[in-house]
């Protein structure tokens, strides 16, 4: 099963949009959950992104029955060579048995391993980088998701979930 997650930090807590799918074409979920977090969230610090995102990564993971072999965030899995990323931390974190695959949608200059796609009529690059896969074939597999538009189907879906308010109740 391919996972993909995407987290929106409100002043009250974070909120974990997670979309679970078989294939990369596959333009509808298999099941699509949130993952809510109360509290604060540290603040984003350039390089250190993954401080914030990890912890709520990894409570809607826990939360999951499903047999998950694939991770997508919403990231870099390396920020530079040997300047391990978001993607580079949870797939140590899951201590190397699941493959990561990174999604950028802004460019950051120094991570040189990202490989940079466009889909759709769009002409603003995704960076995609991976942990456990050639970077080549999860670039391949990104542009081989559903969808017309520059961002596929079912990571666009984990971004909507993430957006739901820490106070809303979980349905």
């Amino acid at each position: 099963m391919i996972a993909a997650f995407d987290t929106c930090h409100f002043d009250n807590g974070s909120c974990t949009g997670v979309v679970l799918f078989e294939n990369w074409t596959d333009g509808v979920a298999v099941k699509e959950t949130v993952c809510r977090l109360a509290g604060a969230t540290d603040r984003y610090i350039p390089g250190e992104f993954y401080k914030r995102e990890l912890p709520c990564i990894m409570a809607a993971l826990e939360s999951l029955e499903e047999r998950i072999e694939t991770i997508v965030v919403d990231s870099y899995v390396q920020l530079a060579p040997g300047q391990p990323g978001l993607g580079q931390k949870l797939f140590e974190l899951l201590q190397e048995k699941v493959t990561v695959v990174g999604v950028a949608k802004t460019r950051f200059h120094t991570a040189t391993d990202a490989i940079e796609i466009c889909r759709g009529k769009s002409s603003r690059p995704l960076f995609v980088s991976a942990a456990a896969m050639d970077v080549g074939i999860a670039a391949d597999h990104i542009k081989a998701m559903h969808g017309n538009f520059r961002i596929p189907t079912l990571l666009k879906l984990a971004d909507t979930l993430s957006r739901k308010d820490i106070n809303t109740p979980t349905q």
